[in-house]
């Protein structure tokens, strides 16, 4: 779990340094159309709309979104739990009554290009704000870790359902005082096309401590599609911390927290569908949110899906990440094998928000490939503080040379190179994991990569 007080992306610090704009920027979406889970994505943290081209296109989920609670003192000195969400009207979240507006997460302006009608994609830059001219990667690559990347930000600053400020002085932010800014993730390589990662970095940019916090997902899965969600049934495996849904017919749809507070699903719960059982009942999103919490009803009925991270405080700009991982699967095996990918695949390309730094000083930098996993190609870029003789090389696990990439003086600065997964014959080589290795002016660096087919 990730907790710290700097970001990489520029954040707007409400009564710190400025005061967020409530209304600045549309709702948008974007389309998930690179591997087999296809849908819709917005800019207020939901994923929807989901279909599963590996059983006819049929819908698997409704919508899954992001949930972040907190118990706060308010101003009549009552304790009060305040949910934060971004389903809003319409779809089960808060909104104040007798009207449509948001008692919720609202998108942030300048993360997108709004004439475009979509939130920024990593491979359109059509669709990215002015002021970008690279894609703000997840570490110093200037790269996706993915082969497709959503990226936006929201905050929670019309959510006025109670009377907590949480800038001083100012009861016009409303809210937690939470900033998030969020990423949907999806890789094309076989081994990961069933399979969606989302991260979330959320940070308090009021101006008073929160001590208790929590944050989770709601999502409603109908598997079967629109007019079969009646009779499914939900689970939860312990040894592999996986939440999951399932029609008796197949398919599977699970669930895995892979970094937050806790260090896994603290809590979990299905619910029946409708009623009282919506992102709006703030009082009843806080309790089942509660770590500790295991409450499953595997009889076949229609059925929404709860689960959140272990409790954690935020000081004025601090933040923490809270990601999660989606797979689905023909049966409960398949499953559990596309949710291992889910893990392995989140260590291997390091999708942890942190800079990598310079492995060495005067400039020396060997940055992680891009993309990785990779087929048929992907593109290393390093830096060398002066003019050297550089030498890139691709090696084998067992440390045999496989490829000479760059091998002569280069420049100072910024280079980058594409491998075509072939060796020095210009023969295709095998899947599997392989070291690329920098050296220039008496210093080196190794890095991995993996070539799926």
């Amino acid at each position: 779990m990730r907790k710290h007080r700097s970001s990489l992306f520029p954040m707007l610090v409400v009564g710190i340094l400025t005061v967020a704009p409530l209304f600045a920027q549309p709702r948008l979406t974007g389309d998930l159309d690179l591997n087999h889970l296809r849908g819709v994505v917005n800019n207020r943290g939901l994923v929807s709309e989901l279909r599963w081209l590996s059983a006819d296109s049929q819908m698997v989920a409704f919508a899954f979104g992001l949930l972040v609670g907190g118990e706060v003192i308010d101003a009549n000195g009552d304790t009060v739990h305040i949910v934060s969400d971004g389903f809003g009207f319409g779809t089960g979240g808060d909104y104040e009554p007798g009207t449509t507006n948001s008692w919720g997460f609202e998108p942030l302006s300048g993360w997108a290009n709004p004439a475009l009608g979509s939130i920024a994609r990593s491979d359109d830059p059509y669709t990215w704000p002015s002021g970008w001219s690279a894609w703000p990667a997840t570490d110093s690559s200037g790269f996706p870790v993915a082969d497709l990347e959503f990226l936006w930000a929201m905050n929670d600053s019309t959510n006025a359902e109670f009377a907590y400020y949480p800038v001083a002085n100012n009861s016009a932010i409303r809210g937690l005082g939470l900033e998030v800014v969020g990423r949907t993730l999806q890789w094309r390589a076989p081994l990961f096309e069933d399979i969606l990662l989302l991260t979330f970095e959320i940070r308090n940019v009021g101006n008073r401590r929160l001590e208790r916090l929590v944050a989770g997902m709601f999502g409603d899965p109908n598997l079967g599609g629109p007019n079969d969600f009646i009779d499914d049934r939900v689970d939860y495996d312990t040894g592999r911390d996986l939440f999951y849904a399932y029609d008796d017919a197949g398919p599977y749809l699970g669930w895995v927290t892979l970094d937050g507070p806790g260090g896994g699903m603290t809590s979990y719960a299905s619910l029946l569908f409708g009623g009282n059982n919506e992102p709006r009942n703030d009082a009843l999103m806080w309790s089942l949110l509660t770590p500790g919490t295991e409450l499953v009803d595997t009889t076949a009925t229609d059925h929404v899906m709860l689960f959140g991270s272990g409790y954690f405080g935020l000081d004025p700009g601090e933040s923490v990440r809270y990601a999660v991982g989606m797979a689905m699967g023909t049966d409960l095996s398949d499953l559990r094998r596309n949710i291992d990918q889910v893990r392995n695949l989140f260590t291997l390309v390091g999708v942890d928000g942190e800079p990598a730094p310079a492995l060495a000083p005067g400039g020396f930098s060997l940055y992680p490939n891009h993309p990785n996993p990779f087929n048929p190609s992907t593109r290393v870029a390093f830096e060398v503080g002066s003019t050297e003789w550089v030498t890139l090389r691709i090696h084998d696990v067992l440390g045999r040379p496989v490829a000479t990439l760059v091998d002569g003086w280069r420049s100072a600065g910024r280079h980058e190179v594409v491998w075509d997964g072939r060796d020095r014959a210009g023969r295709p080589v095998a899947s599997g994991v392989y070291l690329y290795r920098l050296t220039a002016g008496g210093q080196s660096a190794v890095r991995k990569m993996v070539l799926m087919k």
